[in-house]
């Protein structure tokens, strides 16, 4: 099982018994604003979802990882983070990093927090060359988590991210190993 600390928090595989703190910051508006709305709706395709991530931290080669997030202190749920391969080159792989956080932890730093520990335990553990982090422009709590954990805005696409059934304008970041490496 990985874990991973910070300073206030402990970064897990999912066990069984997070699916109820899951699913319901699946089905917490504040929450789901931000995702895509391909995003699962019904507790069927979330059980589903996150068993998928369950089966996935029990491979030898995985191509995602999907994380709890937690308060090391309590042990309290506050979210998820993870990453998953997009592709594979030569020179390492690029994923994409997302989170979602319980909305009465947002303005505590946790998001930061998580992004900087586990983008350096990926650098560190695995092939990757490009940590890549996409979200919506009026994103403004991720936009900022991007930029703190200094992620290098590649580009921005107009009505691009599909949010809610409205389209909204996407920045795109990224984060190459050897830019980490000069932090």
């Amino acid at each position: 099982m990985t874990i991973i600390y910070s300073e206030r928090l402990l970064i897990r595989d999912y066990l069984e018994s997070d699916f109820e703190n899951f699913y319901n910051l699946t089905q917490d508006n504040e929450v789901v604003c931000w995702m895509p709305d391909a995003y699962p709706e019904n507790k069927d395709e979330v059980l589903e979802l996150f068993f998928d991530a369950l089966m996935e931290s029990k491979k030898e080669k995985r191509k995602k990882f999907y994380y709890a997030i937690t308060d090391q202190s309590t042990g309290a749920y506050i979210g998820e983070i993870g990453f998953r391969v997009i592709h594979h080159t030569e020179e390492g792989a690029v994923v994409n990093i997302g989170y979602f956080i319980d909305p009465r932890y947002w303005g505590q730093g946790v998001a930061t927090e998580a992004v900087k520990v586990v983008v350096a335990y990926g650098f560190d553990k695995f092939d990757i060359l490009k940590f890549e982090l996409s979200c919506s422009a009026q994103n403004h709590g991720s936009v900022r988590v991007a930029e703190k954990n200094h992620f290098i805005q590649e580009s921005s696409k107009l009505k691009s991210l599909l949010l809610n059934g409205t389209l909204h304008d996407q920045y795109d970041f990224r984060l190459l190993k050897e830019e980490f490496l000069a932090l």
